[in-house]
Order: structure tokens, then C-alpha cells, then sequence
């Protein structure tokens, strides 16, 4: 009864979510049998309870500005809470489609990883730096001391 409830009454993708995962943990339903009772695909099911890892507060601001499933499923892209709400508040101000809203998360995410990487390469530059300077103050200490060894462990 409950299934054909979730068929029946107009649900927004959230509800239909929150709808799946109480058959699952109530009913103990997998994600297989409720695609087969609702006539819909595995992956739709899946996609669907997925939105459910949103913080709900994001999924509030989402439901209420009536941005489709797409956005929230590109919403969930992003890791960092901070990010992905300041995301979703220029998708909201800017009423951005989810062709828009997806770019501009790729956009975010790219910035981030470029970011990262530079990170990553300046703590490799600072390593370097610091390895030559002991390489140099050895070699120093090796014109005084003849019999000076440099041990170099990575």
C-alpha cells in the first residue's frame, strides 16, 4: 500500500527519496525491489535516495526555490559544505539552469583542484630548497672535515 501511495500522491524528488528509504528501513526493501514495484530503474532509485546525503538544510533551499533533481545531484559534486552552499546560493540568486549550475560547479571544482595542486607543488619547491641548503652546508663542513659523510633518506 505504501508503495503504490509513493506512485500515487505528486512527490517532489525529495519526498520520493524520503519515501524509498523508509520502504528500505522500515520494510526492508532493496533498492531492486522497490524500482520493480514503482516500475521505475534501479539507478533512478538510487539516484534519488543519493539527493538524501544533501544536508538537509540544503535540501530545503532546494526544494523551496524548486531547482530540479539534476541540480541537487550536481550539488552533491562538491565536498565542502561552505562551498557547496555558497554554490547554491549564486545558483538560487542568478535562477541558473542546471546547464549553468553544472558549469559552474566544474568551474568551482577545477579552481580547487588547480589550488591543490599549486599547494603541492610549492611544498615540493620549499623541500627541494631545503634539501640543497643542507647539501650546500655539508659541503662546506666536507672542505674542513675530509672524512665527512651525507646521508640522504627519503
Amino acid at each position: 500500500a505504501l508503495v503504490e501511495n509513493v506512485q500515487r500522491e505528486n512527490l517532489n524528488f525529495i519526498e520520493e527519496a524520503l519515501a524509498y528509504k523508509r520502504l528500505m528501513e522500515d520494510y526492508g526493501l532493496t533498492q531492486i525491489e522497490i524500482a520493480r514495484r514503482v516500475g521505475k530503474q534501479q539507478s533512478t532509485v538510487s539516484n534519488k535516495i543519493r539527493i538524501l546525503s544533501l544536508p538537509e538544510d540544503v535540501r530545503k533551499v532546494v526544494a523551496e526555490n524548486q531547482l530540479t533533481e539534476r541540480h541537487a545531484r550536481a550539488l552533491l559534486k562538491i565536498g565542502d559544505e561552505a562551498v557547496r552552499k555558497q554554490v547554491l546560493t549564486r545558483i538560487v540568486e542568478h535562477s541558473l539552469n542546471v546547464k549553468q549550475a553544472e558549469k559552474l560547479i566544474d568551474d568551482v571544482l577545477r579552481k580547487q583542484e588547480e589550488e591543490q595542486r599549486k599547494g603541492e607543488k610549492l611544498r615540493f619547491i620549499h623541500y627541494r630548497i631545503y634539501l640543497n641548503t643542507l647539501k650546500k652546508a655539508f659541503s662546506s663542513i666536507s672542505e674542513i672535515e675530509k672524512n665527512a659523510q651525507f646521508f640522504h633518506i627519503p
